[in-house]
C-alpha cells in the first residue's frame, strides 16, 4: 500500500458516494483530504467521518460549473496547506435516453458538468502544479465512454469526453504532472 502521508487532495463531488469513498481511501493513506461539494453540508458530513477517522481534512463548497468556485477552492487548499498535490475530478451526474429522445438542454447539462468541470478543475490546478513541478489530476470517467450502452447517448459521449481529455492532458503535462483517468 502506497503512503500518502500528508499529500494534498483535492476531490470535487466528495459529499457521498465515490468522492466520498475516495476521500476515505485517500485518508487511510496518510493524506490531507479537501472535500468539496455542491452541497457546503455533504462535504461537512464527510470531512466528520475523516476527522473521526483522525485525518486532516477540509470542508468546501464548490460548483463544478463555475471558474470562480474552483479557484476559490483551490486558493483555500493552497491558504490551508500551501499547495494541492492530487485533483480528482469526480463530481458527475447520470443522464439517459436516446440522441432522439434526450432534449439538447440535457446534453447541456451533462457535459457542463461531467466534461466541463474536469476542464475547469484541470485549469485550476495546472498552474499551481507546474509551479510546484508536481501534482496528479484523477479524472473520472466511466466504462460507459468507452462501451456505449445504449439509451445513455449524453452520459456516454460526455464520459467518452473525459477519456480522451486526460489522455491530451496526460500529453500536454508530462512529465511533471501526471494525469490518470
Amino acid at each position: 500500500m502506497t503512503s500518502l502521508q500528508g499529500a494534498r487532495v483535492l476531490i470535487t463531488g466528495a459529499g457521498s458516494g465515490l468522492g466520498r469513498a475516495c476521500a476515505l481511501a485517500f485518508a487511510s493513506r496518510g493524506a490531507r483530504i479537501a472535500v468539496s461539494d455542491l452541497r457546503l453540508d455533504a462535504a461537512q458530513d464527510t470531512v466528520k467521518l475523516l476527522e473521526a477517522r483522525g485525518a486532516e481534512a477540509l470542508a468546501l463548497a464548490l460548483d463544478v460549473c463555475s471558474e470562480e468556485s474552483f479557484a476559490a477552492a483551490v486558493a483555500q487548499v493552497q491558504d490551508a496547506w500551501g499547495g494541492v498535490d492530487v485533483l480528482v475530478n469526480n463530481a458527475g451526474v447520470a443522464t439517459a435516453g436516446t440522441v432522439a429522445e434526450s432534449p439538447v438542454k440535457q446534453w447541456q447539462w451533462v457535459l457542463d458538468i461531467n466534461l466541463l468541470g474536469c476542464v475547469r478543475g484541470a485549469r485550476a490546478v495546472i498552474p499551481l502544479m507546474q509551479a510546484q513541478r508536481r501534482g496528479h489530476i484523477v479524472n473520472v470517467a466511466s466504462f460507459a465512454g468507452i462501451a456505449n450502452p445504449p439509451a445513455l447517448a449524453s452520459y456516454n459521449a460526455a464520459k467518452a469526453a473525459v477519456i480522451s481529455l486526460s489522455e491530451t492532458l496526460r500529453f500536454e503535462l508530462y512529465p511533471d504532472i501526471g494525469v490518470s483517468v
